[in-house]
């Protein structure tokens, strides 16, 4: 289904699969918890399981559509990552309720068929137990515990000399830097990790406000073209880190951008004077637009400065273990107008791979080859025969504006005996052959060994917008659950979902802070599957709760609410263990790239288990006295919902 909408799978987006083979799993379980209540009622066995299906078919379907709607929101208002996370949450929603419904049922009928009875294992029973009694206790600890773990999350930083709020924020949301590295060898964890701690420990402390090599704030990956590299080591690494002083002088410009388009304003409104006030906007360009352009200029070579410092402080703390840039040119010859160029490459790439690259080779000029080099190494050999002779451009060229291959080339062509200018004409042809090989062998899946693949600074302004963005697109999905709960159920049900789910969030952002795990678009996913959980969990108690309040007339609610909650903790135990389980797998051999995900998801599926016993059912009977409204029992579902086997 991804693929017809043309999606891929990111990080966010195995987040929103997570949660849908969560609800998958749940909803056989309900089916499941369903039929067997009702065999212990001496019901025969396909009796049995077509009251299952008819019981348990409102609970999956009110689950299952506050998720798509939760989903649907955030694919309408999200972006990149959240939009993706909210299109596979949909996809993944309505393939399970489709296989849950009816793929089970028939599967189930099919198996089950000239069979009497079933024997099924019980690993847990219901528990009975006060929990409402104890409700404000819970309440206060609820509202206890929120209380710390927003005001850590707020003020939190204070406690640590030399921090800021940002500290509980990734990249994403801060703003940064990111280098790809390429060694000449294959580089452990373990290797990267030390060079980096030696290069820390060698900065003076003076320097280090300024330094951007500390280990604690560089996150590091290794780099896999594809699924089956395996293992940990790599040639080439990825380095993110936070540049709190880019962002200083992103903040400048975007300030002095701000005062710019005042001033061109100004300028407009000049020129549509009747008549136009011609010299009065000269004279406002030179004295206050242009200054402000060439400060805008200035910070704009700042900023990308700050790419270039962390390119050069990586290449000072893994010193032999990176090559030069441009030395990924190993060879060159220039005879009769003919070029011919050795790259190295991180894989010896196929002739498959080769013979796909020629054709934009080709576009230099004639008789052109691209192949593997002859000895079977790591490497291309690329040849073009120029129709003319490369001549030098008629303006000049800035030292510092060529590229390090380009350099190169015009250094092994001089050490052949090439002539300095015929040598510089033909390097820059060469550096725009190397640029296309370069390209060309990316969409081949084949990465050209160069020392910096790849480096981009991170906008601060752009993480500005992200956050918000991410904080309404968190709000808007609560909001449209909980209105969801109040017109399906009633009010008092809506609110109670409401204030559980807010106090699962603070709680889980309160311990991940505490944690030190920083918020960035994969946590942010783990936050909406926690939402999407807990919802889905509360809203199975809470259909328990009005169906006992049809079958238990005249009983407090107290009691209602107890035998309920006690009637799904079988269920509750099941599926939390089920995705706690499979998380705690994922926490130990997911990598580093996933932990603080697994570990977000972890700390809220627990809480959120715990509030929909412990919160969101207890208060109900808090809000039905508040509002003096009693609580609607659910209609009967034997003989109204006919769901014929499959």
């Amino acid at each position: 289904m991804l693929s017809i909408f043309g999606a891929t799978l990111t990080l966010p987006g195995i987040a929103g699969l997570i949660l849908s083979l969560a609800m998958g799993i749940d909803t056989n379980i309900l089916i499941y918890e369903r039929i067997r209540e009702e065999m212990r009622e001496d019901k025969g066995l396909m009796a049995a399981i077509e009251a299952g299906y008819n019981r348990a078919f409102l609970t999956v379907i009110d689950s299952h559509l506050t998720t798509i709607s939760a989903g649907l929101m955030l694919y309408l208002i999200g972006s990149g990552p959240i939009q993706g996370f909210g299109l596979t949450l949909m996809i993944g929603i309505a393939i399970s309720l489709f296989s849950g419904i009816y793929v089970g049922r028939l599967l189930t009928d099919l198996l089950c068929r000239g069979r009497q009875t079933l024997n099924m294992m019980y690993l847990f029973k219901p528990v009975h137990l006060a929990y409402c009694h104890y409700r404000k206790l819970s309440y206060a600890l609820v509202a206890l515990t929120a209380v710390i773990g927003i005001g850590y999350f707020l003020v939190g930083h204070k406690l640590t000399p030399g921090q800021s709020f940002e500290r509980n924020f990734d990249i994403e949301f801060t703003g940064g830097t990111m280098v790809q590295v390429g060694f000449t060898q294959p580089q452990g964890p373990q290797a990267v990790e030390q060079a980096l701690e030696k290069a820390w420990a060698a900065v003076p402390v003076d320097k280090r406000p300024e330094s951007l090599l500390n280990p604690r704030e560089i996150q590091r990956q290794p780099y896999v073209e594809n699924l089956t590299q395996g293992g940990s080591d790599s040639r080439q690494w990825v380095f993110r880190v936070r540049d709190i002083k880019g962002g200083q002088l992103e903040r400048q410009r975007h300030e002095l951008e701000t005062a710019s388009t005042k001033v061109l304003k100004r300028i407009e409104l000049l020129g549509q004077q009747q008549p136009p006030d011609t010299v009065g906007a000269r004279r406002l360009q030179a004295a206050e637009f242009e200054p402000l352009k060439k400060q805008i200029e200035e910070l704009g070579r700042q900023i990308a400065g700050r790419t270039e410092e962390f390119k050069h402080q990586l290449g000072g703390a893994f010193t032999g273990m990176v090559a030069a840039e441009g030395d990924e040119v190993m060879a060159v010859t220039w005879v009769d107008n003919r070029l011919v160029m050795r790259i190295a490459t991180v894989s010896v790439p196929s002739r498959t791979q080769a013979d796909a690259m020629l054709a934009k080779v080709a576009a230099f000029g004639r008789d052109a080859a691209v192949k593997p080099l002859p000895d079977g190494g790591n490497g291309l050999e690329v040849a073009v025969t120029f129709r003319e002779t490369p001549r030098l451009p008629t303006t000049s060229i800035a030292a510092d504006s060529v590229d390090p291959p380009t350099l190169q080339v015009e250094r092994l062509l001089a050490k052949a005996g090439i002539a300095a200018s015929e040598a510089k004409a033909v390097s820059l042809a060469g550096g725009e052959i190397y640029e296309t090989v370069v390209n060309a062998a990316a969409t081949q899946r084949l990465a050209v060994a160069q020392s910096y693949p790849a480096s981009q600074h991170f906008s601060g302004q752009v993480a500005d917008r992200m956050k918000l963005q991410a904080l309404f697109a968190l709000g808007a999905a609560l909001a449209l659950m909980m209105l969801y709960i109040a017109a399906r159920f009633e009010l008092a049900f809506g609110l109670g979902a409401a204030v559980s789910l807010l106090h699962v969030v603070i709680q889980t952002l309160g311990i991940v802070a505490l944690f030190g795990i920083r918020i960035d678009l994969t946590i942010i996913a783990a936050f909406l599957t926690i939402v999407g959980y807990a919802i889905n969990d509360t809203i199975v108690t809470y259909d328990r709760i009005r169906e006992n309040l049809g079958k238990m007339a005249g009983k407090p609610l107290e009691h209602i609410i107890d035998t309920s909650i006690a009637e799904v903790i079988p269920r509750t135990i099941l599926t939390g263990g089920h995705v706690a389980l499979a998380l705690i797998i994922m926490l130990v051999f997911a990598g580093e790239s996933l932990r603080g995900f697994c570990a977000t998801l972890l700390i809220g599926i627990l809480l959120g288990t715990y509030s929909s016993v412990f919160v969101a059912s207890p208060l109900l009977i808090t809000f039905r006295r508040r509002m003096a409204v009693p609580l609607t029992p659910a209609a009967p579902t034997d003989g109204v919902i006919e769901a014929k086997p499959a």
